[in-house]
């Protein structure tokens, strides 16, 4: 079964949205794991109760009325359909919008909280963390829960490559994948690095044979000595 983020993720991509900026503001509000309802009178005072991850407010965003932590507006707010409606609603005004500017479009004209300046600015330092580093990061704020409740689909993101803008070019996925210390000795004892070492050997072999072939002086690059040819 999918989990939130993953649902939101899958939705977002579909709506034309970065997924990033989505989850980023999403983890602010009411977080990627199932939260109760709460109350939540709006900025005149009117009382109303709010759910999900994107909290949608009844009377509001909600289709229905709703009271209490728990019920049909609790039900339908973490449900699939509840997530891709919400998802449906941001992408009115922040489809194919990015980064920053995305954040800032989904805080302003779909989540309008009491302080639109500091949920943008929190959202924006969660997405950078995630694009930067594509690991669990814990973050501050409404909606409880932890960053690593989308470690998940973090490192489904990152090993995707998906960016604002468009994909990376091969030798940008092979290098942008290597976020940290760790992911580098991952990568060097990992049987792709074997294999790009053995591939650039073959190289070095057959450059040789053809320059013994036609008598043709092959400029080498050095090479580690495991794969030199004998003096």
């Amino acid at each position: 079964m999918a989990t939130v983020g993953e649902l939101i993720v899958k939705d977002a991509k579909a709506a034309n949205l970065d997924p990033v900026a989505v989850l980023s503001v999403a983890q602010g509000e009411g977080g990627l794991t199932k939260a109760p309802g709460h109350y939540d009178p709006d900025t005149f005072g009117n009382p109303g109760w709010s759910y999900g991850p994107f909290q949608m407010r009844s009377p509001g965003r909600l289709p229905f009325p709703s009271v209490g932590k728990y019920g049909r507006g609790y039900d339908y707010a973490w449900s699939d359909k509840g997530i891709q409606a919400a998802i449906s609603g941001i992408a009115v005004d922040s489809a194919g919008k990015t980064g920053p500017d995305a954040i800032a479009s989904i805080v302003h004209n779909f989540e309008q909280p009491a302080d639109e300046p500091s949920s943008i600015a929190a959202a924006t330092a969660r997405y950078k963390a995630l694009q930067s580093t594509g690991r669990s990061v814990a973050p501050t704020g409404k909606g409880g829960g932890v960053w690593g409740a989308i470690s998940a689909e973090a490192k489904a993101l990152s090993q995707d490559r998906w960016y604002p803008g468009g994909s990376q070019g091969t030798a940008g996925k092979a290098l942008g994948s290597l976020s940290s210390i760790g992911d580098l000795i991952g990568f060097v004892t990992s049987i792709r690095f074997v294999e790009l070492i053995g591939g650039f050997a073959l190289i070095i072999i057959g450059l040789e044979s053809l320059s013994r072939e036609f008598g043709v002086k092959t400029p080498i690059p050095n090479i580690p000595m495991a794969f030199a040819r004998p003096a």
